[in-house]
């Protein structure tokens, strides 16, 4: 039985994604062979912008997490009838809040920590007063698995390619690789830093990609939603080329993993949505 509703969904989102898997074909054929010649022509070191998304690209998705995290510990408290998830859900949403402080800290320091906790308190005090967020319990799991579930497949696949970053091989050329070489640690010895040699895939573009499920969350605005989360992409996809952090296949990978992702979430919230009105 499991193994019939995984191939239809599989069908189903194929299906549906025709036009996206088009356009990934096009976009990797495209810089398969101009991925070198791309980077080196944008790369800009100075770029104010590329600094900014550098600081910047994580926090969208971090309370991302801390709203999802927060949904399900509140659902769980009111409920006071599991007392196994109310632990393991204010642990979640305390791992988002220390995660989503540490990146806030990285980017504004002391003032940074002041702003965070005051959109803590407005996330927590919204769930509270939210009337429907009972029936948003379900999506947040989903989008909570989504989150973990697209970070885990980005880092692992960072430490099996080992490709370099573009700002150090256009000083040397002949450590630029393919994004089809598996590189592992072949260059790791020539680095001081490890990061160095964690280009493919981005994980910024991975967590820009996943700001999608924001539109589970905005049932009456979902559209302008989407259309915040592409428009958030595309700046931050492009900002990471330019600040010589990635090159484009690197990117288009990062955002790929993760869109795979938010449509097999988004394809089980409206499968679960179907169940519960039949």
């Amino acid at each position: 039985m499991y193994n019939i509703i995984m191939k239809i969904m599989i069908q189903t989102i194929l299906k549906a994604q025709r036009i996206q898997i088009f356009l990934f074909v096009v976009l990797l054929s495209f810089f398969t062979i101009y991925d070198q010649q791309i980077v080196t022509f944008l790369y800009h070191p100075d770029s104010l912008y590329g600094a900014f998304f550098e600081k910047f690209t994580y926090l969208p998705g971090c309370y991302l997490l801390l709203l999802s995290t927060t949904i399900l510990y509140v659902h769980y408290f009111k409920k006071q009838t599991n007392w196994k998830l109310q632990y393991l859900t204010m642990f979640l949403c305390a791992i988002a809040f220390f995660i989503t402080s540490y990146y806030f800290y990285e980017a504004l320091a002391g003032f940074g920590m002041i702003l965070h906790v005051l959109i803590s308190i407005i996330i927590i005090y919204a769930c509270i007063r939210w009337d429907q967020l009972d029936s948003y319990v379900k999506t947040a799991w989903i989008v909570l698995f989504t989150i973990v579930a697209a970070l885990l497949t980005v880092e692992l696949l960072k430490v099996i390619w080992g490709r370099v970053r573009p700002y150090a091989h256009i000083e040397n050329p002949s450590y630029y690789t393919n994004w089809f070489h598996i590189n592992t640690n072949r260059f790791k010895t020539y680095f001081d830093l490890s990061d160095t040699t964690k280009s493919f895939p981005s994980g910024h573009s991975n967590w820009a990609t996943l700001t999608l499920c924001y539109s589970f969350y905005f049932k009456k605005h979902k559209k302008q939603a989407l259309a915040i989360a592409v428009i958030f992409i595309l700046l931050v996809t492009t900002s990471r080329v330019i600040y010589g952090m990635h090159h484009p296949s690197d990117v288009l990978f990062g955002s790929a993993i993760a869109y795979t992702y938010y449509t097999i979430a988004k394809y089980s919230i409206h499968e679960k949505n179907r169940t519960i009105k039949d």
